[in-house]
């Protein structure tokens, strides 16, 4: 008899449990969701780079592409010095790589100015920046069928 009135309470708890305990046990046990979110890329003048080595010559306060890969580097002579230059690429988005430059450009104590020069079938940026001793021109193209984001820029002393 005591046997039955076991089994009959074992069977009324897992008849509660699984109908009402298990949505309250599942909300104890399951941890809240982590909300994630990503902060927007800008351009750093300690940007970890691939490719190409880059020449001497960079100003220190120049920034760069994150991740970007460099394609070329060189110097030419200007007649005010020497000019730096450089190419990169990117798979990052386009309009994400132009803003994310005029921000780190700012932040690196550079004042700048972009203008769009888009085509039908090309997304084209310059970007025209200066320092106290430097001037700068980036210029950003993507074509409609490619995936990566062209980055050049040539960099002058005063």
């Amino acid at each position: 008899m005591r046997g039955l009135r076991l089994l009959g309470v074992a069977a009324l708890v897992a008849l509660v449990v699984s109908t009402a305990g298990c949505g309250k046990l599942k909300e104890k046990f399951t941890p809240a969701p982590t909300v994630v979110t990503l902060a927007p890329l800008v351009a750093s003048v300690d940007a970890t780079l691939t490719g190409v080595q880059l020449v001497e010559g960079r100003p220190e306060a120049l920034p760069l592409w994150p991740g970007s890969t460099v394609t070329t580097s060189s110097t030419t002579r200007a007649p005010t010095g020497i000019s730096w230059n450089a190419g990169f690429v990117t798979e990052d988005d386009f309009d994400a790589v132009v803003k994310g430059f005029a921000v780190g450009l700012e932040k690196s104590g550079w004042t700048s100015e972009a203008t769009d020069a888009s085509t039908d079938t090309e997304k084209v940026a310059i970007l025209a920046a200066a320092v106290k001793k430097f001037d700068a021109l980036f210029t950003f193209t993507k074509s409609t069928d490619s995936s990566t984001t062209e980055m050049n820029v040539v960099v002058t002393p005063k």
